[in-house]
């Protein structure tokens, strides 16, 4: 992929909640701004499932429909092919780089990579979204991605109480948001 078509891709664990509910909002967000922007959203389970209620009914309050949304299962392809992977959780990025190591760079859980864009600075005029993304990994290690860590982690609300869904979704639209006025800052 090129910057002239960006390519995201969210990772979750079954793709059937968080990692939906990411690329949908992001999708909203770039629609009128950056709609050349491809968003796709996987999971690390074989599921082949609808998406949960939960997750409709958030999606329904923000307009966006996923009924015929079908879960899918990352694959080295589809993790080489993104220009920039987003897991929601540490354990989704260890997974994507173990498929195809050479994503390591560009791959970060969605608390990561903005937590580091607002670190560095967002996307400078000129700034291809591939030098933005190696400016936000900058000195990062293998190792800092070990284990659990809520600084980088979106509580999956699969199985939990109704408020733990809009939670999820709330975190991840902040997040969504962030990151577009980081990368795309011109949309602000």
């Amino acid at each position: 992929m090129t910057d002239s078509a960006p390519h995201l891709l969210f990772v979750c664990t079954a793709n059937i909640v968080r990692s939906p509910i990411a690329a949908a909002l992001l999708e909203m967000r770039l629609k009128e701004p950056a709609p050349e922007v491809v968003v796709e959203s996987a999971g690390l389970r074989e599921t082949d499932a609808t998406l949960d209620n939960g997750a409709l009914r958030v999606l329904d309050r923000q307009g966006v429909d996923l009924r015929r949304h079908h879960s899918r299962a990352i694959d080295s392809e589809m993790v080489g092919g993104a220009t920039l992977v987003l897991g929601l959780e540490r354990e989704h990025v260890r997974e994507a780089v173990l498929l195809d190591p050479s994503v390591w760079p560009r791959t970060f859980t969605l608390k990561e990579i903005v937590r580091r864009g607002e670190a560095t600075g967002a996307r400078r005029p000129g700034e291809s979204i591939s030098d933005w993304v190696a400016r936000a990994h900058g000195d990062r290690s293998q190792r800092d991605l070990l284990g659990a860590d809520r600084a980088d982690d979106v509580a999956d609300p699969f199985g939990g109480p109704p408020g733990g869904y809009e939670e999820a979704a709330e975190e991840i639209d902040d997040l969504v948001t962030r990151l577009v006025s980081l990368v795309w800052p011109s949309t602000r």
